[in-house]
C-alpha cells in the first residue's frame, strides 16, 4: 500500500481547487473493521472559516474518494472526514 505521507502529498498537489479551506490533509492506511484494505482521510479545515455546507462536503468527499482510489487501487474503501485544523484526532 502507498505510504500515507505520499497520499497526503498527492492530495495537496491534486486537489488545490476544492470549494473548502483545507489547511492540510491527514491520512492513515490499514485494515478496516471488515478486514478490507482502507484509507482514512481527514480534510483539516482552516480554523475561523465558516462551516462547509453539507452538499459541498458530499462533493468534496466524493472527489477525495475518487482521487485516492485512482492512486491506491488496492484500497477497497476510502473514508473521508472533516475536522477543524486545531482539533485533535483520536488515535
Amino acid at each position: 500500500m502507498v505510504e500515507p505521507r505520499d497520499i497526503a502529498a498527492s492530495l495537496r498537489r491534486g486537489l488545490r481547487d476544492l470549494p473548502a479551506a483545507v489547511q492540510r490533509w491527514r491520512v492513515e492506511t490499514g485494515v478496516d473493521y471488515a478486514g478490507h484494505e482502507a484509507v482514512w482521510v481527514w480534510a483539516m479545515l482552516r480554523d475561523g472559516v465558516d462551516g462547509v455546507p453539507f452538499e459541498d462536503r458530499d462533493a468534496i468527499a466524493e472527489a477525495v474518494r475518487l482521487f485516492v482510489q485512482e492512486r491506491v487501487p488496492e484500497a477497497n474503501w476510502v473514508y473521508v472526514r472533516f475536522r477543524g485544523a486545531s482539533e485533535r484526532i483520536p488515535a
